[in-house]
């Protein structure tokens, strides 16, 4: 047992003696980083974001708006098609200055024991507002048949962005174009 013990002492003194190979040496110098270069790095990466924030509201804007349009165009036909389906009268009326709400007989996405009301304002599409071109009305009705009473368009807007919805009253089309 004392051989190997002595053995054991042996190595370990002769590896406390022998100095480290340069490259092991010039590693353990560098281990960590400077404050220097976290301060530059952190510098990068803030002149990065920067640049970026802007574009991503835009898109962000950009696609609450898409959507928002979607959902109007998507309302209007479900009024069409709920007129259509069950032989009565529906309706689609537009309130307050990014909201509205269709008849009791239209069921709601949201939920189906509710009135089916919409507003625009509210996340996730946050509009600023809408304007209705309907020939002085406020509301859109679908007879028994799904012809619309009146045709017209319907502007949303957020920010600079805008998006035309368009209801054709003779065919019951609903288009969506950009300005």
């Amino acid at each position: 047992m004392d051989t190997k013990q002595t053995s054991f002492e042996t190595v370990n003194r002769l590896h406390a003696e022998a100095p480290l190979p340069r490259a092991l040496r010039a590693s353990a110098r560098w281990a960590a980083f400077t404050l220097v270069e976290t301060v530059i790095v952190l510098l990068i990466i803030g002149i990065l974001a920067a640049t970026a924030t802007p574009s991503f509201f835009r898109s962000l804007r950009y696609n609450q708006l898409e959507s928002a349009a979607r959902r109007v165009k998507l309302d209007i036909q479900q009024a069409r098609h709920t007129a259509r389906v069950k032989s009565q009268s529906q309706s689609i009326t537009f309130t307050g200055p990014a909201g509205y709400s269709l008849s009791s007989g239209v069921v709601g996405m949201d939920s189906v024991a509710d009135t089916y009301t919409v507003d625009l304002a509210k996340t996730p599409y946050e509009l600023d507002s809408f304007t209705l071109s309907l020939g002085g009305d406020t509301a859109i009705s679908f007879d028994g048949y799904g012809t619309a009473s009146v045709g017209g368009t319907i502007v949303l807007a957020a920010g600079d962005e805008t998006r035309t919805i368009t209801l054709d009253n003779s065919t019951g089309d609903v288009t969506i174009s950009n300005p």
